[in-house]
């Protein structure tokens, strides 16, 4: 099943639960395949280099060490009402409010 979908200044993306417990990561359209077979391959360089892997960081409350955030991508959010996701994408919408547009799909 395929992670929820956002869109964050014009940029779609999913959803998925960070490599953290209790943390969540916006990874861009761009830096993710879904293959046929049902497997996902993040491009983990281009994520890091369009630099969502600080900006996951800055916007979970989990106190992780380190400065970046990786997705794990055996765990895509694809409930509205999972664990903590409420507060990750309130987060959201305080740092970029009208570029920020919520769950494209459920």
């Amino acid at each position: 099943m395929k992670p929820l979908e956002i869109t964050i200044k014009g940029e779609d993306g999913y959803l998925f639960f960070g490599e953290h417990p209790g943390t969540y990561t916006f990874v861009p359209e761009d830096c993710i395949t879904f293959r046929e077979d049902g497997s996902i391959v993040l491009d983990q360089l281009h994520y890091i280099q369009r630099q969502w892997a600080a900006r996951n960081m800055r916007f979970n409350s989990v106190a992780t060490s380190g400065s970046l955030l990786f997705p794990n991508k055996r765990r895509p959010v694809t409930e509205t009402d999972a664990s903590g996701l409420s507060v990750f994408l309130e987060h959201l919408r305080l740092g970029y409010g009208s570029q920020f547009v919520h769950s494209k799909t459920a």
